[in-house]
């Protein structure tokens, strides 16, 4: 493997900037508590293993699939979420929730709608499977074994990915306790609505 340091420190340079999957484990984690950033986080990280198991299977084919079809796939994905973010600024009803329903309660659909839509943020984004295909030939060596580089650069991208939607997570339920500490709740609502309608510009862009 080569610059194994180098490959790490690229993608920790990628995940740890602001994007769709990162954004939503925030959203999450103010609204619904880090169990469910958790839950969130791991429906993206499932995705993200299908994108590796495509570019295993057909890196050398990647570099000729259609751009129009990439960006049909990320426009869905973005208006999805720039619908939701509609739907949260005008939700009736929570415009003043009580301290402890914003982060205490269960989100509609349970834990398993969480999941499917960390599973669909991650899956409409083709730039995860453009960012394997690209790099991933950089950093292998072709006078070893494929099968051994590949998962531990696809482990080390996981590993990195995992710890920056966590970090993302956490902060977001400090953001969330300090609105409660100072009376503040009600703005949870239109905030989520930002979040969401920013992962659905970072999407379309």
């Amino acid at each position: 493997m080569q610059a194994w340091w180098m490959y790490a420190a690229v993608v920790t340079a990628v995940v740890f900037s602001p994007g769709p999957m990162t954004l939503f484990a925030m959203a999450n984690a103010m609204s619904h508590g880090r169990r469910a950033a958790l839950v969130g986080i791991l429906g993206g990280s499932t995705a993200y293993l299908g994108h590796l198991a495509i570019v295993y299977a057909s890196l050398a084919t990647i570099a000729g699939w259609s751009a129009g079809t990439l960006r049909a796939v990320r426009v869905a994905g973005g208006c999805y979420f720039l619908w939701m973010a509609w739907r949260q600024w005008r939700a009736p009803g929570l415009a003043a929730p009580s301290p402890t329903a914003a982060a205490a309660a269960t989100p509609a659909g349970g834990l398993g709608r969480i999941w499917l839509r960390g599973f669909l943020i991650a899956a409409t984004n083709p730039k995860a499977i453009l960012f394997f295909a690209a790099l991933f030939p950089r950093f292998i060596d072709v006078q070893r074994p494929y099968t051994g580089q590949f998962l531990l650069l696809g482990a080390t991208y996981l590993a990195i990915q995992f710890v920056s939607n966590a970090s993302y997570g956490v902060a977001g339920s400090a953001l969330m306790s300090a609105l409660r500490r100072r009376g503040r709740e009600r703005w949870l609502p239109r905030l989520l609505a930002v979040v969401f309608a920013a992962i659905g510009l970072v999407m379309l862009a």
